[in-house]
């Protein structure tokens, strides 16, 4: 359990970032923060509210955090735009997510496998390391995906209806517009498969992979970032000059899964290169390792 609990905060950490995309639309840290600073702030929200049931109700905390929820339910926001506009605010962390990835291999890799394959013992070093960098990705995948399933259900559960969106960016290739239309909740999953279980795979590869090219840990934090934002400046200065290109490039762009024309198998695969990278130097620096 000691070993897994990195796993675990991101897991809730993520929820709870999927979550902010819903509060934010209600204004809920807002009211909270004024709630928790300005004396008096609760009975006022109350006695300011035109429905007079709301007005009877005591002006407590919790009363206050039922009273915003029950406003999301009863604006009516739509399913997919809930789960949109929860999904946002990952494509800026997402650099940050593999990092935690890279900290922890380099620790390992530094300390207690060093210890492990001294000079005199480097039999199965390449297994040993390539099992912990895959165990290490496949652990940040499946958090962060199963935060995104479980924000799913919570929203499936609360809130009903459509944009009226006929379609998705990724997929439409390839399947057609009737799985986003009919099928919604499986196309969301699908979708999430790429951008909350694939892309933050990608992405700790990499941070984990320039452990093995000797470097500090102030490097192997900035990798990921230096790269997931640099690729999106470079693609956002290219939009105006060469779009076709640009979309590809610029990781933001599967993240958001927006109104873009591009081709879905193509785009997955140039947004791979942090991985395909990352195998590159795993092959390298592992290659006369073993005796």
């Amino acid at each position: 359990m000691k070993r897994n609990y990195v796993y675990i905060l991101i897991f809730i950490i993520c929820f709870l970032t999927f979550c902010n995309g819903i509060l934010h639309q209600a204004n809920f840290f807002e009211i909270i923060s004024r709630a928790l600073t300005e004396p008096g702030y609760i009975n006022n929200f109350f006695m300011a509210l035109e429905t007079v049931e709301y007005r009877a109700i005591n002006p407590t905390l919790f009363n206050l955090i039922q009273y915003i929820f029950s406003s999301l339910l009863r604006r009516g926001i739509q399913y997919d735009v809930a789960v949109i506009f929860g999904s946002q605010l990952l494509q800026m962390l997402l650099p940050f997510f593999a990092i935690i990835g890279g900290v922890k291999f380099y620790y390992y890799y530094n300390s207690i496998m060093q210890f492990e394959f001294g000079q005199n013992n480097r039999k199965n070093y390449r297994s040993t390391i390539g099992w912990y960098i895959v165990k290490n990705c496949f652990k940040i995948g499946v958090s962060i995906y199963g935060a995104y399933i479980i924000y799913l259900g919570f929203v499936l559960l609360f809130f009903q209806g459509s944009l009226g969106a006929e379609s998705r960016s990724l997929f439409s290739d390839l399947i057609g517009n009737n799985l986003y239309v009919n099928h919604t909740t499986i196309y969301f999953m699908l979708e999430g498969l790429i951008t909350t279980f694939l892309m933050p795979i990608t992405y700790t590869a990499l941070s984990q992979s320039v452990v093995l090219l000797g470097w500090n840990l102030k490097e192997v934090i900035a990798t990921p970032i230096v790269y997931y934002y640099g690729m999106a400046t470079i693609g956002y200065a290219l939009y105006s000059f060469i779009p076709s290109l640009a979309i590809y490039i610029n990781p933001t762009v599967i993240m958001a899964n927006g109104s873009y024309d591009f081709n879905s198998l193509l785009i997955i695969l140039v947004n791979m290169t942090p991985l395909f990278i990352a195998f590159v130097i795993y092959m390298r620096r592992t290659k006369r390792a073993e005796i």
